[in-house]
């Protein structure tokens, strides 16, 4: 029987821009929306172990499990080096050893593979480098002729920066979009409607404005009928289904970037997958621009 609506978190990992990581990936975390609260209490559950709060009463600290800030705090620790406020704040709650830092880290990655509740993951993953030079080839070869000149000859280059990353954003969001309101076609998660949400961010603007596009028909994939009004924001804070969506999108792009945990990761959750296993390339995560530029999918 066909859910009647189900929420889609979505997060992101690596950046968009030509200065930052090889590969950008949204992740996706889609569930029936009538057990988005269990989701989330067992989420807080599997957290509070760890801490040194009783688990009933971790929501109302906000504390915030990112991927990037837990693998952070883990690494400093062991070096001895400084903390950012928010892994502070994870230390204050108890994680004040890399051991421990260690031992949530399993345990999230192992929650992420066997949830409590109906889950599907899904991603898109650009090979940036491979898109620009498909679909922004003069602007790419401008910006690559650029990075050899002192920095006060570089004219025109931050309008040039913003443009191959709204190139990169925009088409991996409506990709997303698509195989949000694809995946309710499946028949072993079909679906009505789905709401979507995603982690507040500095370009939450531009995806706005490419949903604008999408509704007024000028996007690649403009049928979406399962997706209800506009796509939501907010805080990956207070929410741990966006929380999960980061450290989806993670697994994904260090799996693209060659990455041996990236390999591993995506291989202990690939099962959660959309089309998975037989369509898990193309149903569950979409790669572009070439699929042959990233490495072999985990196998079953």
């Amino acid at each position: 029987m066909p859910y009647e609506t189900v929420t889609a978190f979505f997060d992101d990992s690596g950046g968009p821009d030509p200065k930052s990581s090889r590969s950008f990936c949204f992740g996706a975390v889609v569930l029936p929306a009538s057990q988005v609260r269990e989701c989330s209490d067992a989420w807080t559950q599997v957290i509070g172990k760890h801490f040194d709060i009783d688990g009933d009463q971790l929501g109302n600290y906000s504390c915030e499990v990112k991927r990037s800030d837990l693998y952070a705090l883990r690494r400093k620790l062991r070096q001895g080096a400084g903390l950012r406020e928010s892994q502070k704040a994870l230390i204050e709650h108890g994680l004040d050893t890399a051991d421990r830092a260690d031992r949530l880290i399993e345990d999230i990655w192992n929650f992420l593979a066997d949830p409590p509740v109906p889950i599907r993951y899904l991603a898109t993953c650009a090979d940036k480098d491979s898109a620009w030079r498909k679909f922004s080839t003069d602007q790419f070869a401008k910006w690559q002729s650029m990075q050899d000149l002192p920095k006060p000859e570089r004219v025109g280059q931050k309008p040039l920066r913003a443009e191959l990353s709204n190139l990169i954003l925009e088409r991996a969001f409506e990709y997303l979009l698509q195989r949000i309101d694809y995946l309710g076609g499946d028949l072993d998660f079909e679906y009505h409607d789905a709401m979507v949400i995603g982690d507040q961010s500095a370009v939450t603007r531009l995806m706005y404005e490419s949903q604008a596009g999408i509704q007024a028909r000028q996007g690649y994939f403009t049928d979406m009928p399962r997706l209800v009004n506009n796509v939501w924001f907010g805080s990956s804070r207070f929410s741990p289904q966006l929380q999960m969506a980061d450290w989806i999108a993670y697994a994904v792009r260090t799996w693209a970037e060659g990455k041996r945990e990236g390999f591993d990761r995506l291989g202990q959750v690939a099962r959660r997958f959309g089309g998975y296993p037989d369509r898990l390339r193309g149903s569950g995560i979409v790669l572009w621009p070439d699929e042959d530029r990233f490495p072999r999918l985990p196998q079953p």
